[in-house]
């Protein structure tokens, strides 16, 4: 079985370390219907806040496909992120998913 890992950057954050900007919200949302017709498995996504919106902005284009956070990148948590989600190991879908690469 061939299995399929995209990559995607977070969209564009106002200030770097901030939330998404309106055009980085517009890029997410773009992204999510651009993929709409993958079958994903799942979506994940690092720790800072802009990786999880722009994460959630994607998944809304796929539906029943859940969200996750993961640390796999090793990004460190800042201590504003530090009480977003708490991080469980990732596990290698059968299905392609959507990770939302951060700094």
């Amino acid at each position: 079985m061939t299995r399929f890992l995209y990559l995607v950057r977070h969209g564009e954050a106002s200030p770097h370390d901030g939330p998404l900007s309106p055009a980085g919200q517009e890029q997410a949302q773009l992204t999510g219907r651009r993929l709409k017709d993958v079958p994903f498995s799942a979506v994940y996504h690092g720790l800072p806040p802009r990786a999880a919106q722009t994460a959630e902005l994607i998944a809304a284009s796929l539906p029943g496909v859940p969200v996750e956070v993961s640390d796999l990148a090793g990004a460190s948590p800042s201590p504003t992120d530090a009480h977003h989600r708490q991080p469980h190991p990732p596990q290698l879908p059968q299905q392609p998913c959507v990770s939302g690469a951060s700094d």
